[in-house]
Parts: structure tokens; C-alpha cells; sequence
């Protein structure tokens, strides 16, 4: 399973200059600029992909990385509660996701987001 660290979110958020984002994928300053976006926007963008233009960043992400990996990953990066799934009931990798997320979170934030 390919996985997201912490340092990888923090070069692309460096590389791009995109303002780190919770809640929504991007955040348009004008229709056609993008001045933020969440951790997967920054990890699309310095990998070259149009974060204006491409309508679905969410897709790309999934057949990166997993679907059930990426689900995790963006609720443990909005600081969502553990709360918001069965972690017995869970996938693995949404799991991993989630604790990846939250990790990375605290990487940009100085902690996880509450």
C-alpha cells in the first residue's frame, strides 16, 4: 500500500506555496487561483496535476492511493473524531489512512486539529 507521510505533505505545501486547507479540497482566491488547499490538493499540485482545472481531485487521489486509504486519510487530516468509524468494523488501509492524516495534520499544524 502506498502510503502519505508527514514529510511529503510538508514538501508539497513548501513546493506549491498553497495555504494549508481542512474541510474542502481547495479554496479559490479568484476563479482562477487556487491559494489553498487541503494536503492531497498540495500532494496533486507539486506533482504537476491542474488543481483549477481538473474537476475531481478526490478520484485522482483514490487511484493513487486507495480509496478506503484516502477516505482515512482526509478525515484524520480535518481532525475528525475516531469516533467517525467502526475501527473494528474498519478496512485496514482506512485506518492507516486515518492515522496518516492525523499525523500529517500535526506535522502542518503543530498538532491534530480538533
Amino acid at each position: 500500500m502506498k502510503r502519505i507521510m508527514p514529510d511529503d505533505v510538508l514538501r508539497a505545501y513548501q513546493a506549491t506555496g498553497l495555504k494549508p486547507l481542512q474541510g474542502e479540497f481547495r479554496e479559490y482566491k479568484t476563479c482562477d487561483t487556487v491559494c489553498g488547499g487541503c494536503a492531497i490538493t498540495a500532494l496533486l499540485a507539486s506533482d504537476g496535476i491542474d488543481i483549477v482545472e481538473e474537476p475531481n481531485l478526490r478520484r485522482i487521489a483514490e487511484g493513487r492511493w486507495g480509496g478506503f486509504y484516502i477516505g482515512g486519510f482526509v478525515c484524520g487530516f480535518d481532525g475528525k473524531p475516531a469516533a467517525w468509524f467502526d475501527r473494528d468494523n474498519s478496512r485496514e488501509e482506512e485506518r492507516i489512512g486515518y492515522e496518516d492524516g492525523q499525523a500529517a495534520a500535526a506535522a502542518v499544524f503543530g498538532e491534530v486539529p480538533q
